[in-house]
């Protein structure tokens, strides 16, 4: 005892005094406090390696920038699967109590910690804070030439305890251990006696990984059966991991409040905390509930009181495995490999796995364990599809001759396990030449700003040369480039070029990066949707329409997963349940936000249900300048699954998605849009002709007169009084069939609203001073339905033989298909109005519909045997929602709203002089109550309006303002 106490004095000195860190070997069966030695070995090299203090900075440089750009963690999200080697040096005595299983229990737990399903208790603070970090691992089934492997690599060694001054004899077998193996393939874990009371230690992943990369951990702390309490379940070899992948301690290696663990998510600490504590333990730096995240595997605690990775730490994780990461390559590696796990088992075959392209091949799950997998997640890179969620996938067509891994991962809702089995198919036949294509995220950015590019191409490519116009660098070689950064305003071309032994190919697309200076105007938020009904389990992708150049999106998707995203164009949302959801974006750039929520946007079935679907559509708007672009919505009921659009004029010409975006017309004119929407049960096709009308110049709105009856057709009215059978009255109009009402049918969608009509008036006597007529419109396919407007109109204002200009205020909304006509007042002995009629056409079209007092619609030749039409002319116009074209002292507030909006003008003009109509999203004219609290102040009532994006319109003479509000509920 006394040389012993001798030589842990000499060594503080030799500490104190500067030299290396060299920590005192110890046999000590009873485990005292953890102890880690990373941030020790970290500060000797970031002392006495320049290089090295530099690759770090470079690490956490590029760690910043991407969570700074990935506040919701990375997407696209995919589970990470990590092949690990075990590398155990042990005296002969300790490799027989330190059996394979140990290691195997070790692969467990830490898919257990890194998946989120560790079942320690959070103390006070929410679960939402133990994260799935999206990593899994497995023992590598294959070594590094691709011979068959355990994942276990032994070496009998008589050393004894090892420092972490040794670490280099540790990690090469000319020094007496074992090498690494590559670090871009494998994870290394070397298992040993660790003298000095360490636990364990790790190095960070600075850029090129070395070859002393990975981590060393004291085999008693290893695995869970035969371990050492209280480090006994596996927790040492989940901490050290953290290490590897970039985390630090969670109290930042020193004591005090400043430093910090770079994540926003775990409350600052003083010092580390040991033993098994519970409930909320507080500290200097966090003295109010819930306290110190005691609980965090980047602490000190005991095996039994670790519980979580908090978001920020997974975005942090992450960040290696991204495009340009460290760990890029390992995250991508193929190497074989198997997690082990009695309860869970991943498997599978396919048939064939050799053949001649394109090979067919279907797999069969055939995994099970204790607890039977509830999900499959299956990967296969070079096919198509390339990846399935289910137990059975599809299909698997390979296209092009080479080798291609599988991968399968499989959960039961608390254990994972994944299976890789590396060049499982192989395609024999002629090379193909590659495919390009690649994403870029964002494409609209700030001068300064950086666009991240991701190669896509198929077919095999074995090189890939990019070129970036107006970006630094401007070029590069290699398969994904590194941010690319632009630094002028304008629109700029990228071209990615890939190639095999078959051939190349170059996609070019222009004006695909758009920069801008920064502009004086906060956002307008909008956004649609590919498609807004599916069915359970099936995802949907949605696209940012937003105006004045955002630079960050704050997207929420209840019921969605993943729930929230950051991305300007969010892929891939999938929806699990059924039900309607909301769907939220905050638009923001350095001006200030917008919001924009589309309620019960989103509609999730779990059948299709046993009807054909029918179509119905709506333009953003529908009259515009030539070489504009705009958007459809599909407004079809009946749950389809396919959309087939045309676009008559339009570029492109035809659509397969639900809400197709950027339709351009160029030339001026009149142009139909059909559409077909399809599902299990049938089809329908909806063709609105003259739907869009494309202008040279700018107009507000565009109206003409429409008819049933040609020029060429006589008019008449047929009186059917016979005194032989008692009948009288006239047709149309009050007779002794209790006519109720008489509706013309029109099919014209050039029109949005009805503002007047025109009534050639045959007979017109009134049997009071307040007797009317009511002339309506109503809505319909086959017969009028929902009445949508109307105007009365006293039988004294009429005169025989008189031509009556009725005026709808405010106008009637109508869109393309709608009936016109009037009410009969039956009870008023003395009213008589009839209107003109076409002559009788034996073999023409009928348009004309008759209701009886049992509230049944007809058709007048079912009624009368007569084919006619009423001679009532509509006065229609098409409306657009105009751009803001001057600005006047207006004040409209507040902005947003949930039920009023306030609009004062402040200069001499008289507010009552001014017309004010209110438009929706889609351009449609939408009915508002207003108050006039004086010449110069108006209210506008919304409270019984939906939530959206609303345009008000001030026209006085030449001069047009509009203003966007959001009314949010």
């Amino acid at each position: 005892m006394i040389m012993n106490t001798f030589k842990v004095l000499f060594l503080s000195f030799v500490l104190f005094a500067g030299m290396q860190f060299m920590a005192l070997a110890q046999n000590n069966k009873t485990p005292g406090k953890r102890k880690c030695d990373t941030d020790q070995l970290h500060q000797q090299m970031m002392q006495s390696n320049p290089e090295y203090a530099k690759q770090y900075q470079k690490l956490q440089d590029f760690t910043n920038d991407f969570v700074a750009k990935n506040p919701n963690g990375y997407s696209p999200k995919a589970v990470v699967t990590i092949p690990v080697v075990f590398h155990v040096i042990l005296s002969a005595a300790q490799h027989t109590a330190f059996t394979d299983d140990r290691l195997e229990e070790q692969i467990t737990v830490l898919n257990e910690d890194y998946g989120g399903l560790n079942t320690h208790s959070m103390g006070a603070f929410a679960t939402s804070l133990k994260s799935n970090t999206e990593l899994q691992f497995c023992l590598a089934q294959e070594d590094t030439t691709g011979a068959p492997s355990t994942g276990i690599n032994r070496l009998t060694s008589t050393h004894g305890a090892w420092l972490s001054s040794e670490d280099s004899d540790i990690k090469h077998t000319a020094q007496g251990g074992l090498d690494q193996w590559d670090p871009n393939r494998y994870l290394n874990v070397w298992i040993v006696e660790l003298g000095g009371g360490l636990c364990g230690y790790a190095y960070y992943p600075t850029p090129p990984l070395s070859d002393i990369f990975g981590l060393v951990c004291h085999y008693e702390y290893t695995g869970v059966t035969g371990a050492s309490a209280p480090y006994n379940l596996g927790g040492t070899v989940s901490h050290e991991i953290g290490h590897c992948f970039n985390l630090k301690h969670i109290w930042g290696d020193s004591g005090g409040c400043s430093p910090d663990d770079l994540c926003d998510d775990t409350p600052l600490q003083d010092i580390e905390q040991y033993g098994a504590p519970t409930g909320v333990i507080t500290d200097a730096c966090s003295t109010t509930s819930p306290g110190i995240m005691y609980m965090n595997f980047m602490d000190y605690v005991d095996d039994v009181a670790y519980a979580n990775f908090t978001p920020d730490q997974k975005t942090r994780l992450q960040a290696c495995f991204a495009v340009g990461g460290p760990l890029e390559q390992l995250g991508q590696s193929t190497v074989s490999c198997s997690s082990v796990n009695p309860n869970i088992n991943a498997n599978f075959t396919g048939t064939p796995t050799t053949g001649d392209a394109p090979l067919d091949v279907t797999f069969t799950n055939t995994s099970g364990g204790t607890v039977p997998p509830t999900s499959w997640e299956w990967s296969f890179p070079g096919g198509t599809p390339s990846s399935y969620s289910g137990e059975i996938p599809p299909t698997i067509t390979y296209s092009a001759a080479g080798s291609y891994s599988v991968t399968l991962i499989v959960s039961n809702g608390t254990d994972t396990d994944t299976l890789i089995r590396t060049d499982y198919i192989t395609v024999t036949g002629t090379v193909y030449p590659p495919v390009a294509d690649f994403s870029a995220t964002p494409t609209t950015i700030l001068t300064g700003s950086s666009v991240s590019f991701l190669d896509l191409s198929t077919n095999g490519p074995t090189s890939w040369s990019w070129a970036f116009t107006g970006g630094t660098p401007s070029t590069f070689i290699g398969q994904n480039p590194p941010p690319i950064t632009y630094s002028a305003p304008g629109s700029y071309n990228v071209s990615l070029t890939v190639t095999n032994s078959g051939g190349n190919n170059t996609k070019l697309v222009q004006n695909c990066i758009i920069v801008s200076n920064p502009n004086p105007y906060k956002p307008e938020a909008n956004f649609v949707a590919d498609r807004t009904t599916i069915l359970a389990g099936d995802s949907i992708s949605f696209i940012d329409l937003s105006q004045n150049t955002p630079i960050t999106w704050q997207w929420t998707f209840e019921g969605g997963t993943p729930a929230t995203d950051s991305v300007q164009h969010p892929q891939y949302i999938k929806y699990n349940a059924a039900g309607t959801y909301n769907v939220k974006l905050i638009a923001i750039n350095s001006n200030g936000s917008d919001s924009l929520i589309r309620v019960d946007y989103v509609t999730v079935l779990d059948s299709i249900g046993s009807q054909p679907p029918v179509a119905d559509f709506d333009a953003s708007t529908r009259m515009f300048t030539m070489n504009s672009t705009i958007y459809f919505e599909d407004m079809s009921t009946g749950n389809p699954t396919q959309w087939d659009w045309t676009f008559e004029g339009g570029s492109p010409a035809t659509s397969t998605q639900q809400n197709p975006t950027g339709i351009t017309y160029t030339n001026p004119g009149w142009y139909d849009v059909c559409l077909t929407v399809s599902n299990m049960n049938g089809s329908n096709t909806l063709c609105k002709s003259d739907f869009i009308l494309v202008t040279t110049g700018s107009m507000g709105e565009y109206c003409d007169t429409i008819s049933n009856v040609a020029h060429h057709e006589q008019l008449y009215y047929r009186n059917l009084t016979n005194s032989s059978t008692g009948a009288w009255g006239y047709l149309p109009g009050r007779n002794n069939d209790e006519v109720k009402a008489y509706a013309d049918k029109f099919v014209d969608y050039r029109f949005s609203e009805i503002r007047q009509i025109v009534v050639p008036v045959k007979i017109a006597k009134s049997g009071g001073p307040s007797s009317t007529v009511r002339f309506r419109v109503w809505s319909g396919t086959d017969i009028p339905v929902n009445a949508l407007g109307y105007s009365d109109v006293t039988i004294n204002s009429m005169s025989t033989n008189y031509v009556k200009v009725v005026t709808f205020n405010p106008p009637v909304q109508v869109d393309g298909r709608f009936f016109l006509g009037y009410e009969v007042n039956n009870t008023t002995p003395g009213d008589t109005f009839v209107c003109a009629m076409a002559n009788d056409r034996p073999n023409g079209p009928n348009t004309l519909y008759v209701m009886r007092n049992n509230n049944a619609w007809s058709t007048c030749y079912q009624m009368y045997g007569i084919q006619t039409s009423l001679a009532i002319d509509p006065i229609a116009c098409l409306v657009g929602v105009e751009e803001v074209i001057q600005e006047k002292e207006l004040l409209i507030y507040p902005n947003p709203t949930r039920d009023k909006i306030h609009i004062q003008i402040e200069d001499d003009i008289n507010l009552s002089s001014v017309d004010i109509k209110v438009f929706d999203m889609m351009g449609k004219l939408t009915s508002i109550r207003s108050i006039k609290d004086d010449d110069n102040h108006y209210t506008l009532e919304f409270s019984n309006h939906p939530t959206g994006i609303y345009f008000i319109n001030f026209r006085k003479g030449d001069t047009n303002i509009t203003k966007k509000i959001s009314v949010v509920k």
